[in-house]
């Protein structure tokens, strides 16, 4: 395993066959291969971890248990993976 400062330079290694894979966040991947190395690099296909989100409540707020349900339903579906992959990029 090699440690890179920035995602870019760990890229370019890959490109080059310096290193044999790079993990970051699926959506910075998706993004910098379509962005500025899809002639040298694959875009990524797996998730090795899913991403959560979070919206910031103050203590006690009644809308907790609803944004929360709503993120996870949203996130779960279909629908957002296309939003998702369409946002950053993912060639389809």
């Amino acid at each position: 395993m090699r440690p890179f400062d920035e995602l870019p330079a760990a890229l370019t290694a890959l490109g080059r066959g310096e290193v044999d894979a790079v993990v970051n966040s699926v959506g910075a991947l998706q993004y910098l291969v379509s962005t500025r190395f899809k002639e040298r690099i694959k875009p990524p296909e797996g998730v090795l971890e899913p991403a959560y989100m979070a919206i910031a409540l103050p203590a006690g707020s009644p809308l907790k248990k609803p944004l929360d349900e709503a993120l996870v339903g949203i996130t779960a579906s279909q629908e957002w993976r296309q939003v998702e992959d369409g946002y950053f990029g993912r060639q389809q």
